[in-house]
């Protein structure tokens, strides 16, 4: 979503992705106690290992946070304290470097897993990480990893957001939950969330840092509270200069340009993002030229990426976008649906297929889309359905269908209490 979806329904997490290596992190040596936390990395890596933060790729929401990207903070009370005179409470050192050991074997398996594509073992794997460590904030950016993958943006930010209360400085959990809030998502605080959004980008890039997603990630923030301007500008060209591979970035700045009335560069900058999208980056790149009308761009960039991921929610999705946009209903179904069997209870191919079914006039269809992704909802998502019912609602009054209008309006009313628009049409309905 730029949206995450996010910038729209990007794919937070893989091989080569925007927030983290999908390689497998190196093992890190055996410690009798946990070690003082390094410089804050923008991947998910063992303590003793440091890696260069992998370069973002354009097309695809920057991905958050890699698990491994700190040392491990112990657990409150797991080591002796020093003067407490409790020795009898005292765990056993070597329980101490065996629990250790353990600790860094599950963040390592989850980054493998998460790597591979295998959610569900990289889930469990930070899960029972968390539990052994519920003060280090490598589980929890794994597990938001995990689920901006999986589409599952509200399970994302709630992850992030706890990461960030522990490690509020880790640029990382920064740029990531910033992405998340650009998600063009319906919900009554968006200015909020662009206004956050912002804010947390500024803060990736306190003390001079020159992040090319963070710098990225400003430029869109300020763009989508209506700031369109030169700081803007210069958020996307430090951005290629900091990262000229970015393709996200050249994207931003062509639409930028678009939307300035310079259109011959904002048309290079276009090309370029196209040429340089890899299947990381092309979810987020695709949303960005999407958002500017130009489908018959995105859609080789995402036949292309989905054929070196074709197990990623986010580029499917993308694809059914650009595909219904198009007018290929067919296609545009058959993306959608293996984006649901990619991100499992995630609501958006959901609403991507009613979305579709709404413009096919197959209201049936649509409100069956509609009840499926209900069941999964968590409470921040349903305010979204509340729209596409409302829509559903507009369907039905157009073909005559006045008792099934009245339905949905009232349903779309329970999910979003007191919004002015259904109160109206409901009231408006004999």
């Amino acid at each position: 979503m730029l949206a995450a979806g996010s910038a729209s329904g990007q794919d937070l997490g893989s091989s080569n992705k925007l927030f983290g290596s999908g390689q497998p992190t190196p093992k890190a040596e055996k410690r009798s106690k946990p070690a003082a936390k390094p410089a804050a990395k923008a991947t998910v890596k063992k303590a003793t290992v440091q890696k260069a933060a992998p370069k973002p790729s354009v097309g695809q929401p920057a991905r958050p946070a890699d698990a491994s990207a700190k040392t491990p903070k112990p657990k409150p009370g797991s080591q002796p304290q020093a003067g407490s005179g409790d020795q009898a409470k005292r765990p056993p050192q070597p329980d101490i470097a065996i629990a250790d050991e353990r600790y860094e074997q599950l963040i390592e398996k989850g980054n493998t897993a998460r790597g591979r594509r295998d959610l569900a073992a990289a889930e469990a794997a930070y899960q029972e990480a968390r539990r052994l460590r519920p003060g280090d904030e490598r589980p929890l950016a794994g597990l938001g990893n995990v689920f901006a993958e999986q589409l599952r943006w509200d399970e994302a930010e709630r992850n992030y957001r706890a990461a960030l209360k522990i490690a509020p400085n880790d640029p990382s959990i920064l740029v990531a939950l910033s992405y998340l809030l650009i998600q063009p998502v319906s919900v009554p605080n968006l200015s909020e969330r662009y206004g956050e959004a912002e804010k947390l980008a500024r803060t990736a890039l306190a003390g001079g840092r020159r992040d090319a997603l963070a710098l990225v990630l400003l430029g869109a923030a300020l763009e989508a509270q209506g700031m369109i301007g030169p700081e803007a500008e210069n958020s996307y060209r430090k951005a290629i200069q900091a990262a000229p591979d970015l393709a996200p970035a050249y994207a931003l700045l062509g639409r930028y340009l678009r939307r300035r009335g310079n259109n011959a560069e904002a048309q290079s900058q276009y090309a370029r993002a196209a040429a340089l999208a890899t299947p990381a980056t092309s979810a987020f790149a695709a949303e960005i030229l999407a958002s500017d009308g130009r489908f018959s761009d995105v859609l080789p960039m995402l036949d292309r990426a989905v054929k070196a991921e074709p197990r990623s929610a986010g580029l499917h999705l993308q694809r059914g976008r650009a595909l219904a946009a198009l007018g290929r209903v067919v296609e545009a179904e058959a993306a959608y649906r293996a984006a649901q069997a990619a991100a499992g209870s995630s609501i958006q191919p959901r609403l991507g297929l009613a979305d579709l079914m709404i413009g096919q006039k197959r209201a049936d269809r649509a409100e069956e889309e509609l009840a499926a992704a209900l069941r999964i909802a968590a409470p921040a998502e349903k305010y979204e359905i509340a729209m596409f019912l409302e829509r559903l609602g507009d369907l039905y009054l157009s073909t005559r269908s006045a008792a099934d209008a009245r339905r949905a309006y009232r349903q779309a009313l329970e999910l979003a209490p007191g919004r002015g628009s259904i109160e109206a049409k409901l009231s408006s309905i004999k």
